[in-house]
């Protein structure tokens, strides 16, 4: 009890604003500001994994089928190499060879890229899943702690409108239930709040583990075509 009455000391208004009939308590700036800035970052690594998706796989049908490599013979490269191939029937005896070797040069492009598509996005794998883990999870945390902080309120009230000691010693048990259970909330929320750095680092080690991985893609592509 004396933590969260801690966290409620340090994070909680101690002036109230009505509600109809109801005094809601207000949380401070430093607690709404939190909530903001974690807001703001959910929606920067929303748009930067988008980014980085488009970047590692350019065709939208591709990605909206949920993978980020191609189908077997879809890549460009596949494609390129199949036109060539059919293309070899036209082309002069002497050039065949030659022909034959870009073709496999495309080929194994094509599966490299195929293999490090997969590779980069592994990299990426916090920031992708911040959305639907971490970040769902706060959410989840500040819908209960809502109804939390509601229902504390609507008890509070309950215990300024009674009328008979009975009635104010009933309802003052159950606003201290509330309390606690307010209580319990804020803790947890504030606790997950506090987690943002964390999760930050895990992301910044998600993209250097994605950058070296792309010098490695790069690398075994020149090495292909060279």
């Amino acid at each position: 009890m004396s933590e969260g009455f801690n966290f409620r000391r340090k994070f909680l208004l101690k002036i109230h604003e009505k509600v109809g009939n109801v005094e809601e308590t207000q949380m401070t700036p430093e607690f709404n500001n939190n909530m903001q800035n974690y807001e703001t970052y959910h929606d920067s690594v929303t748009t930067l994994v988008e980014l980085l998706e488009a970047v590692n796989q350019p065709d939208p049908v591709v990605l909206a089928t949920g993978r980020v490599d191609c189908p077997k013979d879809e890549d460009p490269y596949d494609k390129l190499r199949k036109a060539l191939e059919e293309f070899q029937e036209f082309i002069q005896e002497d050039k065949v060879g030659k022909v034959a070797r870009i073709c496999t040069k495309l080929e194994n492009a094509a599966k490299t890229r195929r293999e490090y598509q997969i590779k980069k996005r592994a990299c990426i794998r916090h920031l992708r899943r911040f959305g639907s883990l971490e970040y769902k999870t706060l959410m989840d945390n500040r819908e209960e702690f809502n109804r939390a902080r509601s229902n504390m309120d609507m008890a509070k009230h309950d215990v300024k409108q009674a009328k008979t000691t009975e009635q104010i010693e009933r309802r003052a048990v159950l606003y201290q239930q509330q309390v606690e259970i307010f209580d319990e909330k804020c803790n947890k929320l504030m606790k997950l709040l506090e987690e943002l750095p964390t999760i930050k680092a895990s992301h910044s080690k998600d993209l250097t583990e994605l950058t070296q991985c792309s010098r490695e893609y790069h690398l075994a592509m020149s090495e292909i075509f060279k």
